[in-house]
């Protein structure tokens, strides 16, 4: 629910959360938190108790625990079918997790058996009276948090509590738990074929030419079991940048990163996904390019195309693709999307000017560059001048015209993943 108002651009957080946690056995640890801005921080902790106070008064939907419970299922499943190819650091990790918390050491089959069973068990009235006797008004004590310089005014003790007993007082009334969409896709569409094939046996890699002007490769490996990766590269971007628009394909990133269509918003698209064990996501561009939204502080690795990865099971490797499909054909920035992303790089730009690695790294980078805009690290000024409406154009552009150049390399052999490749990839404009 937090994390829908912020992609409903309805909340004064970037983030927020409510958990239950063990404390080292001697106690539970409740708690409910937020982050933003330091002169929101009344509005903050309205907004977050207000749907602590929401599902005390009228609890969840049976809807969010079925997305739940499924969410659960899924990671269970699809650890039965990794566990042979583990690697010793995660078993590791593990053992050394389940003797601390008590509990015994259980394969994936067990976990997964021990969830078949009691998942369907779990009832919404338990969980709703669970969360009530956990989340009591008066066990809770109440903490903000803001960096201490000038323009921010830090409140009194008194101010916080007032603050904080006042949310509790505000009407809330329930959710309305309308219906969503269940396909990404209104139809699938028409796939488009390969035109010519060829092998290379020394590297067992397999290369081809799609009608559409798409080069693909592939390769099968079962080093890590039920595990796949799909690299979707489309030339330009970052190094297509000037001077005037630096740092444009990291905004652009954000329809995938933070992925919605004009039909499509992102929670809609979240509830989709909930359950696949496969994950979409872009990376490439300047001003912090990367995974989720471009959140580093330096030039990217890879400026010379965006790159959407679908990575995660073959079994959902189709959902994966489907998604990526939606977010090339129509993929959409969300506001919401941007000002969080906006936000979030100029704290950690301005932080960033305080640290020694950060800008003798910043003088190399122009050093060895000669100053080119295309390699410099980002600056205040190249976040402000960004907006919506030029990324999105920048974005359709390069899913509309850049060349395409696709590798799956995993546990799936090629007569599986080659039809979903013609029939997703190979049906975009052609190149």
């Amino acid at each position: 629910r937090y994390r829908q108002r912020v992609d409903e651009g309805k909340a004064s957080y970037r983030n927020a959360r409510a958990g239950v946690s063990d404390f080292y056995h001697d106690a539970v640890v409740v708690s409910a938190n937020a982050t933003g801005e330091p002169a929101d921080w009344s509005k903050m902790i309205e907004e977050v108790v207000a749907e602590v106070n929401r599902v005390r008064k009228y609890g969840l939907t049976e809807r969010e625990l079925d997305l739940a419970k499924k969410e659960l299922l899924a990671g269970a499943e699809r650890a039965v079918r990794t566990e042979p190819t583990r690697d010793a650091r995660g078993l590791i990790s593990e053992m050394v997790s389940t003797v601390n918390d008590r509990v015994p050491i259980l394969s994936a089959s067990q976990k997964l058996e021990l969830y078949t069973e009691l998942l369907p068990t779990i009832s919404l009235g338990e969980v709703n009276e669970t969360f009530k006797e956990h989340f009591r008004p008066d066990t809770m004590a109440y903490v903000v948090q803001m960096p201490q310089k000038a323009g921010i005014t830090v409140p009194a003790r008194e101010d916080v509590l007032a603050a904080s007993q006042a949310a509790w007082t505000r009407e809330v009334t329930p959710i309305q738990d309308a219906e969503r969409p269940t396909e990404l896709l209104t139809s699938l569409p028409t796939p488009g074929k390969v035109v010519e094939s060829t092998a290379d046996k020394d590297l067992a890699i397999t290369s081809a030419w799609l009608a559409n002007g798409v080069r693909v490769h592939h390769r099968f490996m079962d080093y890590k079991k039920d595990t796949v990766m799909v690299s979707i590269a489309l030339a330009g971007g970052g190094i297509e940048e000037t001077a005037s628009n630096t740092g444009i394909t990291a905004v652009a990133s954000l329809a995938v990163n933070e992925p919605a269509t004009s039909r499509l918003n992102s929670t809609d698209i979240r509830n989709i996904m909930t359950g696949k064990n496969i994950d979409v996501g872009a990376g490439g561009g300047q001003a912090g390019g990367g995974r989720r939204g471009g959140r580093g502080g330096g030039p990217s690795q890879s400026e010379d195309s965006l790159t959407i990865s679908v990575q995660g099971s073959p079994k959902d490797l189709e959902t994966g693709l489907q998604l990526a499909h939606a977010l090339l054909t129509d993929g959409k920035i969300e506001e919401s999307a941007f000002k969080n992303w906006k936000l979030q790089t100029l704290q950690q730009l301005e932080r960033m000017q305080t640290m020694p690695p950060f800008k003798a790294g910043e003088a190399l980078a122009d050093l060895l560059s000669g100053g080119d805009p295309r390699r410099k690290f980002p600056t205040a000024d190249d976040v402000n001048r960004q907006s919506v409406a030029d990324a999105q154009a920048w974005y359709k552009r390069l899913c509309r015209e850049a060349p395409i150049e696709v590798a799956v390399v995993g546990d799936v052999k090629l007569e599986e993943v080659m039809p979903l490749i013609e029939k997703y990839i190979g049906s975009l404009p052609e190149r």
